[in-house]
């Protein structure tokens, strides 16, 4: 396994898509815009899959696996004719149907995987997944546990990056690990915040997260989510306190239009972190 190390997310992908002459590039629909405009510097060939809809997923913002499947397929993969799908996990949330999707398409050629971890908070071994996927990358800048900037590509092959120690990943995990334990607190705090501020028992205030608080699907408790309608009389305030935010209702920049699963999330959930995370934090 060998763990490089570099300035952010976005740099690493665009190395790796250079590494083909000539390919489709199939990305989530809610992924940073930067991302997208990387892969758009080696091929205008990109496609953007969607989520599944509010009511059909167990965890917010969760792929359609069965239509990036038909999407894939569509466009006949072949080592002549390669197609690099970018994989992510959303949001603090392991994607339950990732791993048998994966394990679907290993054998067919002309079809590379790449996964995002990047809002994973927490999950700092992902390591199984590179029995299926080329690279995998973790990021530090923006609105994560570790902020200190910069980004990991983890894979079974090098790209000549600049690589990382191993005796240097085993205290990036030990930093990981107290990170989540600060977050956990922080999380406890904001909880009793809220339930100060609005007067909400513990009964309301789990009922708000029930749905998606389930602990196998989770990284960890930092950004949650909060299942709440926008006729909820607490969705405004929570946004103008800066308890939560909505999904970003754009997050390609007018580039595509995005799906009806994906509306469905935009008046159903808060996202549970203060501030938006700027694009070229990536």
């Amino acid at each position: 396994m060998l763990l490089e190390i570099g300035s952010a997310v976005r740099e690493f992908f665009l190395h790796d898509l250079m590494l083909f002459n000539s390919c489709k590039v199939f990305l989530p629909e809610w992924i940073c815009f930067e991302m997208s405009q990387k892969a758009l510097l080696v091929t205008n060939l990109c496609f953007w899959y969607p989520v599944d809809s509010y009511e059909k997923s167990q965890i917010p913002l969760q792929t359609n696996w069965k239509k990036l499947k038909e999407m894939i397929k569509k466009v006949n993969p072949s080592l002549k004719n390669p197609v690099i799908v970018l994989l992510a996990h959303p949001m603090g949330f392991i994607d339950p149907g990732m791993l048998s999707f994966l394990k679907a398409f290993k054998k067919d050629e002309g079809i590379y995987f790449y996964l995002d971890c990047a809002q994973s908070y927490g999950r700092y071994d992902f390591s199984h997944y590179l029995n299926y996927v080329k690279a995998l990358y973790i990021s530090f800048n923006g609105n994560k546990l570790l902020s200190c900037g910069g980004a990991i590509r983890i894979s079974t092959y090098g790209n000549n990056n600049p690589k990382l120690s191993n005796e240097r990943y085993l205290k990036l995990k030990e930093e990981i690990k107290k990170a989540v334990h600060r977050q956990a607190l922080n999380w406890i705090g904001m909880l009793n915040d809220l339930k100060t501020t609005y007067s909400i028992n513990d009964l309301c205030l789990n009922s708000y997260m029930k749905r998606f608080d389930i602990p196998y699907l989770r990284s960890n408790r930092h950004r949650t989510v909060f299942e709440i309608s926008k006729s909820d009389l607490l969705f405004e305030e929570f946004q103008k306190k800066g308890f939560g935010q909505t999904i970003h209702k754009d997050p390609q920049n007018g580039l595509i239009k995005t799906s009806k699963s994906y509306k469905s999330w935009e008046d159903a959930v808060l996202l549970l972190f203060s501030k938006r995370r700027k694009e070229n934090e990536k």
